[in-house]
C-alpha cells in the first residue's frame, strides 16, 4: 500500500551499546533505542521541519521509493489535544514527528480506498487511531489520553539496587512486528517508570541489563510493581543423540530469544556441549536437523540438569 515517507535523522536511531558490551550480547535490528525525555519516553524529534502551523511537506513514494501516481492527494487537517482539550505540542503522526504549539497539523495523503487511517502518539500518552472518510479533509480533534504507567525495581542478587540498569519494555508500544521497544534507565535507587503507550490490558515483558547481568519480568496488572533481579550468565550443559542412540557430533545447538543475539554451542565427538548463556526463556533448535517439522524445545535458563536432545 503506498504510504508517505519522511526523511529520517540518524540521531534518534543511536543504539546504547554499553549495556550489552560486557556480556557480548546484541539486540536484534528490530529493536530501536531512541533518545528519551522523562521516564522511558522518546524525546521529540523532527523527521520533517514543520511550519508554525504544523504543516508537513513531502512527496508520496511506494516501497521502492518511486513517486506514486493516481488520484490527487487530500490535505487532512486536525488538532491533537489531551483530555482537557489542551494542545499537545509534540507528537508523532504516522511516519512523521511534528512540533506545533497549537497542536494543529496538515498532512497530504493519497488514501488507498474510501477511508483514511491516522495513528498519533506522544510521550506518556496512549496512541490513538482514527478512521475518517477519504474525502473528508477536516479530521477534527484527536484526543491523546494519559498512558498507564509500569513501575518497577531492578536489584542485584544480594538485594541491593542496580542504578543505571537499562530496562527494555516489549509490548509497551503495541505488538506490531516493527514496533520499537520503549526503554528506561534505573535511577540511583534502582527504580524505573515506563508508559504503556500501546493497547493496554495485556502483560508486557521487561528485560533489565547491566554489564554482563540480565533479569526478566512482566508487568501490566493495575497497581503491581515489577521486581527484576539481575543474574550473570550460567553454564549450560547437554548432549545431542541420534535416533539410533549414537552421539551427534559437530552439530550446533542454538538458543534463541527475540530480544537477544542467539547463542550457539557446538557438540563434540561425544555429542556433548557446554557454554555460558544468559538467563532467560529460550527456543532451542539443533542444526542440521532433517526432521519435519523441525524440532524445537522451550527451555528456561539456568537449568538444574543437563539437556538431552535428539535428532534423526
Amino acid at each position: 500500500m503506498p504510504r508517505r515517507r519522511a526523511p529520517r535523522r540518524g540521531v534518534w536511531r543511536r543504539v546504547l551499546p554499553w549495556a550489552l558490551a560486557a556480556a557480548g550480547l546484541t539486540l536484534l535490528a528490530g529493536v530501536d533505542f531512541c533518545r528519551r525525555s522523562g521516564a522511558g519516553q522518546r524525546a521529540p524529534r523532527l523527521a520533517a521541519p514543520p511550519t508554525p502551523t504544523g504543516t508537513v511537506e513531502g512527496k508520496l513514494v511506494d516501497a521502492a521509493g518511486k513517486p506514486v501516481p493516481g488520484a490527487p492527494a487530500h490535505t487532512y487537517r486536525g488538532r491533537v489535544v489531551d483530555e482537557a482539550h489542551a494542545p499537545v505540542p509534540a507528537f508523532r503522526l504516522e511516519e512523521v514527528e511534528v512540533e506545533a504549539a497549537d497542536g494543529r497539523f496538515r498532512l497530504a495523503l493519497r488514501p488507498p480506498g474510501d477511508s483514511v487511517t491516522l495513528t498519533v502518539e506522544a510521550p506518556q500518552r496512549a496512541m490513538a487511531t482514527v478512521v475518517r472518510p477519504a474525502g473528508v479533509e477536516e479530521v477534527g480533534d484527536i484526543v491523546l489520553r494519559a498512558a498507564p504507567l509500569v513501575r518497577g525495581l531492578v536489584q542485584e542478587m544480594d538485594g541491593g539496587p542496580a542504578p543505571g540498569a537499562l530496562v527494555v519494555c516489549e509490548g509497551c508500544r503495541g505488538e506490531a512486528a516493527d514496533a520499537r521497544h520503549l526503554t528506561a534507565v534505573a535511577d540511583a535507587e534502582g527504580r524505573f517508570t515506563l508508559a504503556v503507550t500501546g493497547p493496554y490490558g495485556v502483560l508486557v515483558r521487561l528485560l533489565a541489563m547491566k554489564e554482563d547481568r540480565l533479569a526478566w519480568g512482566e508487568a501490566g496488572r493495575l497497581g503491581d510493581a515489577a521486581l527484576l533481579t539481575l543474574a550473570p550468565p550460567a553454564t549450560v550443559r547437554g548432549r545431542v543423540l541420534r535416533a539410533t542412540g549414537a552421539p551427534a557430533a559437530g552439530v550446533e545447538v542454538e538458543f534463541f530469544e527475540a530480544l537477544l543475539k542467539p547463542a550457539v554451542l557446538r557438540t563434540g565427538a561425544d555429542g556433548r556441549f557446554s557454554g555460558e548463556v544468559a538467563p532467560g526463556l529460550y527456543q532451542v533448535t539443533v542444526r542440521p536437523d532433517s526432521s519435519a517439522p523441525r524440532r524445537t524445545w522451550t527451555v528456561q535458563l539456568p537449568l538444574q540438569h543437563p539437556l538431552e536432545l535428539s535428532v534423526p
